[in-house]
């Protein structure tokens, strides 16, 4: 009996695990700025966030917190880090590269007047 219950929990959770992933590649599997912001952003956000980490939790060691305080530190501070790391990574090619990035993208104007010169080519404002 133990064995039948312990299998249809087991089922149960994977069920729901399986639900949640179809239900988020259906709906957020679309084309957004927020999706082309972050694709490039995975690489140097794990790269980063595993120094942060060590590095803030070392230095908030010694003020001592209470645990849910320093955890919600950490975080804040982490997630600032990493977002700050990637500003500066994404505007620096060697970083870029270092980051396991593609290099800079060309400027908008740049590639709005090569948009202009090809024929049957519809250029944003």
């Amino acid at each position: 009996m133990r064995l039948l219950v312990a299998s249809v929990v087991a089922l149960n959770l994977w069920s729901w695990i399986f639900s949640v992933v179809g239900f988020a590649g259906f709906y957020l599997n679309r084309p957004s700025p927020l999706l082309r912001y972050t694709n490039p952003a995975i690489l140097p956000w794990y790269m980063l966030h595993q120094t942060l980490i060590i590095v803030f939790a070392w230095s908030l060691k010694s003020l001592a917190l209470p645990m849910w305080w320093e955890a919600l530190v950490l975080l804040a501070l982490t997630v600032a880090g990493c977002f700050i790391g990637y500003e500066v990574i994404r505007r620096v090619n060697t970083l870029r590269w270092l980051c396991g990035m593609d290099a800079a993208v060309r400027e908008k104007s740049q590639s709005l007047q090569e948009d202009a010169a090809t024929p049957g080519a519809i250029s944003a404002p």
